[in-house]
């Protein structure tokens, strides 16, 4: 297949700035790059260490003492890659099909991991409900009977 996922412009110049400094640079260089805000740059710091194509330090040594110290961040292998496939499409960043079917798995496997979570309540309150028409039974009411609530209530 040659289908392809284009990254979001913002995240295209976050890459093309961080690439024109040789792959490793502080948010305020980025900043400086592009016409990112701060809370634009921090979001991209964490979206695209989550999916492996930078990687986030903290350097003490680049604010004075006393100042918590500056993110920077650099390119891993496959933002380089990625990067390098912008250039070849006119900067636009890609990923393949075969990456962004990776990418749809860890989605996957996040929304199976909340279900998994959720199926518990959702069987307590099943259990409940049948308990409530057993109750209902026991008092001579046919649930099924009973259009909604505001008639149940009279």
């Amino acid at each position: 297949m040659s289908e392809s996922y284009s990254l979001a412009e913002a995240a295209r110049k976050y890459l093309t700035a961080l690439d024109s400094l040789e792959g490793r640079a502080t948010s305020r260089q980025i900043r400086e790059r592009t016409d990112l805000d701060s809370r634009q740059i921090r979001y991209y710091h964490d979206k695209l260490a989550a999916e492996g194509i930078v990687e986030l330090d903290k350097d003490p040594t680049l604010t004075p003492q006393n100042v918590a110290p500056m993110t920077v961040s650099s390119l891993t292998a496959k933002g380089e890659k990625l990067v390098e496939r912008g250039r070849a499409a006119d900067e636009k960043v890609e990923q393949t099909t075969e990456e962004r079917l990776d990418e749809l798995a860890t989605e996957i496997e996040e929304v199976t991991e909340l279900m998994e979570g959720a199926f518990p309540w959702m069987r307590e309150v099943a259990a409940r409900i049948r308990r409530v028409e057993a109750c209902l039974e026991e008092h001579g009411i046919d649930v099924d009977e009973v259009g909604d609530v505001e008639e149940f209530e009279q």
